[in-house]
């Protein structure tokens, strides 16, 4: 009995007039699997970057924050997989911080005609023959089965920050969706916001709001990605109690509207 199950396939095709990019996030209840078709680009995880090349498999575990980066002048051509599941394969998830599995040219050949079919046959569903989804959905979950067990942790070393700054993180990330400020959370330190807000930006390498502004754009691409919910609901998801300020926000920082992105990588 298969222990995974894909939640939703996306391919994702960026341009030079307009490189893929996705904002720090993180996915609570599933898996995402990247692979890399063609271009390259920059992945962020930990407060450390890693370079992502054609043929590479990116295993990203459920809470990891992470950030994506196409390269301009080489845009990235890559599928995205939301992996489902059960609680007897949690701790194997849950047990990576960020997996690469390299280029291994044949497997990801395989890999690639794999999701390439499954994805076609998700977007005809009306059309779709039932037992041949099923066949090329259970080849492709073995297979991710397989990667996930088998392939080393990229990342071994987690950054240490300071018992501060980890608190603050923890707390941006559990709290992202609620009307939190620096100053609230400096009172909640017991420390000066004057104080919190030096050590955030010397330890974190941006400030303390643009940080937050980074999770919550970066929540609503997910949101916009994954689920099916409206402008309106993800923009008070992600902390924003007025949806022209969203709107605002997300197109200073991903160029396009939510609804324009949500349309252009559907």
């Amino acid at each position: 009995m298969n222990t995974f199950s894909i939640h939703a396939i996306k391919y994702i095709k960026s341009s030079e007039s307009l490189p893929w990019s996705v904002h720090l996030h993180s996915h609570k209840n599933f898996t995402e699997l990247s692979l890399l078709i063609s271009g390259e680009g920059k992945l962020f995880c930990n407060n450390e970057s890693y370079e992502i090349k054609p043929g590479m498999v990116i295993i990203k575990p459920p809470g990891i924050l992470h950030a994506e980066y196409s390269m301009k002048t080489n845009p990235i051509e890559q599928y995205c997989i939301a992996i489902g599941f059960t609680e007897n394969c949690n701790e194997i998830f849950h047990s990576f911080n960020i997996a690469s599995v390299g280029s291994h040219v044949l497997l990801n050949n395989y890999l690639v005609s794999n999701i390439r079919l499954l994805y076609n046959l998700r977007k005809s569903q009306e059309n779709t023959d039932e037992i041949l989804y099923k066949i090329v959905e259970s080849n492709l979950i073995n297979t991710i089965a397989h990667l996930v067990t088998k392939y080393s942790i990229l990342d071994e070393k987690r950054t240490k920050y300071s018992p501060l700054i980890q608190d603050t993180l923890n707390c941006v990330k559990n709290n992202y969706q609620k009307d939190i400020s620096l100053q609230s959370l400096a009172d909640q330190m017991y420390v000066s916001p004057s104080h919190l807000s030096r050590q955030f930006k010397k330890e974190i390498g941006i400030t303390f709001s643009n940080y937050l502004s980074d999770i919550r754009i970066g929540e609503a691409q997910r949101m916009l990605l994954f689920c099916d919910a409206t402008n309106e609901k993800i923009a008070s998801a992600c902390g924003f109690s007025n949806i022209q300020y969203f709107y605002k926000q997300f197109k200073n920082m991903t160029s396009l509207t939510p609804s324009e992105f949500r349309k252009k990588y559907q």
